[in-house]
């Protein structure tokens, strides 16, 4: 999917929601647009190094990590863990929704739209981590949905 199909969906959302959702609905789709062109452009050094700030890593770069270190930031405990990183995608939904809950479904299909986009700029199936951070990003989106009803 590109980002053009992208602003395609999010015009079509945008004209079956509320009369007062559109515009809301239209600047959190932007904003996430802006987050996947963010992340598209991580291929050139100083793209990849914006990007992790944006998203709050402020740790050594990663080129110069030897291995300890590399392996301590997919750990447990580590800023690109399995749980803290499902928890800034969820947090990224359920802030930029509040307690819309059109936004709340659109940042659910957002995020299965995200994996879709990944794997087929990998050249199909991802690593088990990547279903699995998904799965628990998508939990805690539904856990806040649920909460609102």
């Amino acid at each position: 999917m590109n980002i053009q199909n992208i602003s395609i969906q999010t015009q079509t959302l945008s004209t079956t929601t509320t009369k007062q959702t559109p515009s809301r609905f239209s600047r959190f789709s932007l904003d996430i647009q802006s987050k996947i062109e963010s992340a598209a452009k991580v291929s050139d050094n100083a793209g990849f190094r914006n990007f992790l700030k944006e998203i709050g890593y402020e740790g050594e770069p990663i080129a110069s990590l030897n291995q300890e270190e590399a392996k301590a930031l997919v750990s447990k405990d580590g800023f690109f863990s399995l749980e803290n990183t499902a928890q800034r995608i969820a947090d990224f939904v359920i802030l930029g929704a509040k307690d819309d809950q059109a936004l709340l479904n659109a940042g659910i299909e957002g995020i299965k739209a995200g994996l879709k986009q990944a794997e087929s700029l990998w050249g199909g199936t991802l690593p088990d981590l990547a279903y699995e951070t998904t799965d628990l990003a998508l939990k805690q989106v539904n856990d806040r949905l649920d909460a609102l009803l």
